[in-house]
Order: structure tokens, then C-alpha cells, then sequence
């Protein structure tokens, strides 16, 4: 079915809108934007499936080439870096939506997120994170180098 003109009807008609209305349906059929909603779904957010569908039109478009005859021009190359660019407007615009959008829970009660701080990741039988992992062989190895290492315990 082709694009409506309305963006709220369904998921395919709001993937048409934000890749600019019918020109979309020119490089992508219903079938191929109904098969990006499947696959993105995971994401949570149909401008993420548009941008998809941005880069899916610039693989058609990457292989055309301009053309100039008779004082007239087809300018393929820069309908590529146009669809490029909002693919990336896009991306970008799915990444804002997602930000602040987790929450901790825990027993179904809302929860502060965790605070992270110096030496939190130190774990004595890891070895000291400065210097990367250092189990037992790497230690020896470190220490034959002449880093001085301190241990715990």
C-alpha cells in the first residue's frame, strides 16, 4: 500500500514520512520497510528504522552515477550524500530520544543509579587496574620487568 500522506496511520506510513514522503517509495518497497520495523524493533524507536532505511537507499544509490545530456543533469551522487546526511540527522535524533530513558528498579520500587568512584573496579584477586589485568603468570612476568607492582593482602 502506498504511503498515505499521514504519518500516524501506521508504522510504515511514519518510517515514509521521516525519509520525506513519497520520494522513499521510489527505493524502498512497503515490504522492505516492514522488514526494517521487524528488525529494529529491539531499539524502541522508528526514527532509528528510518535512519536504517536512510543507509539502505544509500547501498542503491552508491552504485549510480550522474548523468548530463542536452543540458539536463541527473545528479545521483548528491541524492546519495542527501540521504547520507539525514541518515545521520536520524541516528542522531533516535540517540536523544533514548537519553534518560532507563530507570533502576529493584523489587518494583524506582531506585537511585549506581555511583561510580576511584578504585571501585580493584579487585584484589584480579590484581591492581592500573596496569591493566594481572593474574598470577602476568604478574611474574610484570615483576621480571622490573615494575615494581605492590600487592595486596
Amino acid at each position: 500500500m502506498p504511503y498515505s500522506g499521514n504519518p500516524a496511520d501506521s508504522p510504515r506510513d511514519e518510517v515514509y514520512f521521516m525519509l520525506g514522503g513519497k520520494i522513499a517509495e521510489d527505493y524502498l518497497s512497503d515490504e522492505e520497510i516492514d522488514y526494517l520495523i521487524v528488525k529494529h524493533e529491539s531499539r524502541g524507536s522508528l526514527t532509528f528504522t528510518a535512519a536504517a532505511a536512510c543507509d539502505s537507499i544509500c547501498s542503491r544509490l552508491a552504485s549510480e552515477i550522474d548523468l548530463t545530456s542536452d543540458n539536463q543533469s541527473l545528479a545521483l551522487g548528491q541524492l546519495f550524500e542527501r540521504f547520507k546526511a539525514l541518515g545521520d540527522l536520524l541516528r542522531d535524533q533516535a540517540g536523544d530520544e533514548n537519553v534518560g530513558a532507563a530507570e533502576f528498579y529493584a523489587d518494583g520500587v524506582s531506585k537511585s543509579p549506581p555511583t561510580f568512584g576511584m578504585r571501585m573496579w580493584d579487585n584484589p584477586e584480579a590484581g591492581l587496574q592500573e596496569y591493566g589485568w594481572i593474574g598470577d603468570a602476568r604478574m611474574e612476568h610484570w615483576e621480571h620487568m622490573g615494575v615494581d607492582i605492590p600487592r595486596r593482602g
